[in-house]
């Protein structure tokens, strides 16, 4: 499966464009047990992966942007298993240039 061409953007707004559509929030969670795999490589695949996850959500209602995106990362101890619980949430938006 091919991830869509979605912009992601911190910010609310995106500079240079206009707003043609806000479809609500995207959000994708996932927890990543801790593993011998390195901790450095575990970022970078839930990373890609939540981010992955609120792209698909983004182009499946029509959007072309994800704006005001947040990414959290919340360590679990008290679990059996111990690890990270990464979340990621954004408002799915179709942008347009300014002409």
């Amino acid at each position: 499966m091919s991830t869509p061409t979605i912009g992601i953007y911190s910010a609310p707004w995106v500079s240079g464009t206009r707003a043609d559509g806000y479809f609500g929030e995207v959000q994708a969670e996932l927890f990543v047990p801790d593993t011998s795999i390195p901790l450095e490589m575990r970022i970078e695949a839930a990373e890609a992966a939540v981010l992955d996850e609120i792209r698909a959500k983004a182009a499946e209602l029509g959007a072309n942007s994800i704006t005001g995106c947040e990414i959290t990362v919340v360590p679990h101890a008290s679990r059996e298993v111990p690890g990270m619980l990464w979340g990621a949430r954004g408002t799915a938006a179709l942008l347009r240039p300014v002409s």
